[in-house]
């Protein structure tokens, strides 16, 4: 019995990480984030070079440069929420997951609960992480 359950179970963890189930978080740290933007649509963004970082950087609301980024071992992932009716909207990166085959990447959108300043606003979330180098997707959480 004992023998059949341990046979059992090797084959489940087997056949989960063939399938590409077997799961690591990958670390990151932001960079930005804010509700001022001039990104006016919804927008995931994959950065992997620095003319991309620095055209995705002028597009936000900071008077400051952008830091140095050393696009061999690093990637950046920008997400922005697009144009908003009021304040309260909030995108963020939650989790960067690497499975065997891919790479997913978490996002939440926040919706305002209470009542909120009529302004228009346009929220972003950028963050560093190690060099990507599988297929990303990103999964929306509401």
């Amino acid at each position: 019995m004992n023998k059949t359950l341990n046979i059992l179970l090797f084959s489940w963890i087997f056949l989960l990480s063939a399938s590409g189930c077997v799961n690591k978080s990958i670390p990151f740290e932001t960079l930005a984030e804010g509700d001022q933007s001039l990104v006016n649509t919804e927008s995931f963004i994959i950065i992997n070079d620095q003319d991309q970082f620095l055209d995705v950087w002028k597009s936000l609301s900071y008077q400051s440069g952008p830091p140095t980024i050393d696009f061999s071992k690093k990637t950046v992932i920008a997400v922005f929420m697009g144009t908003q009716g009021s304040t309260g909207y909030e995108i963020g990166i939650d989790k960067i997951i690497e499975y065997d085959d891919r790479i997913e990447v978490r996002v939440s959108y926040h919706s305002p609960s209470d009542f909120e300043l009529t302004v228009l606003t346009s929220p972003f979330h950028i963050v560093l992480t190690e060099k990507l180098t599988k297929p990303v997707s990103f999964k929306i959480e509401y």
